[in-house]
């Protein structure tokens, strides 16, 4: 009996040092090709370097096509106004455009309780690497009785919530390698297009489906109202343009609704039918554009 107990205590020994070697191996082999990737990436950049201006008419024309318009520029409040500012899908896309820029995130480190995320982008041609951190809690606000709780989220809201916080770090990130004019011009071209693509749709239908993706985040149509400063059958293009920014801020988390329409607004969910009818509901929204 004893020799056998040995015996599989050997058979495990080898096993965890064969997955051991493999698990290196496999570490080897993406370092080599991360290496080179990036080897080849500054050959190209060496030999095609960038042509701005080609580039930047890439990047304004992206902002022509009325869905990345919709996804493009976010709005939040800052000393008492609002401004604007280009999302995570704008800086993807300014990143590709300029060219010859490698742009990405990762999960430094992670554990019980807290993770590491960081995103990073290099203008290879330039030479120019920026890293952006941020480190947070696994945890998520839901509304109980009345009550914001923070509770520890499920794989799917885990999952959301790390892809939310890493998509800043990736957006702060590009952004510092992409000119600032070149960022600020494609945000008025996405805007002027939200604006068109407005007044070219049925009012009736616009404001129908403008309630309907505020109510999800808790937001009613007399919020609305006292938000834009009238009756929504009176609303203009440009306020609708302006909210379709201020929904952007809200749902990649850069603001909360009751920075906008007060404390009444309800953001919270309040279970796990109204979630997974929220998810649902948020997926057909952006099949068809926001409103």
């Amino acid at each position: 009996m004893a020799r056998k107990e040995t015996s599989l205590a050997t058979v495990t020994r080898h096993q965890e040092a064969d997955l051991a070697q493999t698990t290196e191996a496999g570490i080897q082999r993406g370092a080599m090709r991360e290496e080179s990737e990036v080897k080849a990436a500054l050959f190209m950049a060496d030999r095609q370097p960038r042509d701005e201006e080609r580039c930047r008419q890439l990047a304004l024309r992206a902002c022509q096509r009325p869905k990345m318009a919709e996804q493009a520029v976010y709005r939040f409040p800052r000393g008492g106004a609002e401004v604007s500012g280009p999302s995570v899908y704008l800086a993807r896309e300014l990143a590709r455009a300029w060219g010859n820029v490698r742009f990405g995130i990762r999960i430094v480190s992670e554990d019980d309780e807290r993770v590491h995320v960081q995103g990073y982008a290099w203008d290879i041609e330039r030479n120019v690497y920026v890293e952006h951190e941020d480190k947070f809690k696994k945890l998520i606000p839901r509304k109980r009785g009345g009550q914001t709780m923070w509770i520890v989220p499920n794989e799917r809201d885990l999952r959301e919530l790390v892809n939310r916080r890493a998509a800043i770090c990736l957006r702060n990130a590009i952004l510092e390698v992409i000119p600032r004019d070149i960022v600020d011009e494609a945000m008025e071209v996405a805007h002027d297009t939200l604006v068109r693509a407005t007044r070219s749709a049925p009012r009736e239908q616009v404001v129908q489906r403008l309630v309907a993706a505020f109510s999800r985040l808790g937001i009613t149509a007399q919020q609305i109202e006292s938000y834009v400063g009238g009756p929504l059958d009176q609303i203009t293009e440009e306020q609708i343009a302006g909210l379709r920014e201020v929904y952007k801020s809200i749902e990649d988390g850069n603001s909360r609704p009751e920075e906008y329409f007060g404390t009444q607004a309800d953001s919270g969910k309040t279970d796990a039918a109204d979630e997974e009818k929220t998810r649902t509901e948020a997926v057909a929204e952006k099949a068809e554009g926001l409103f």
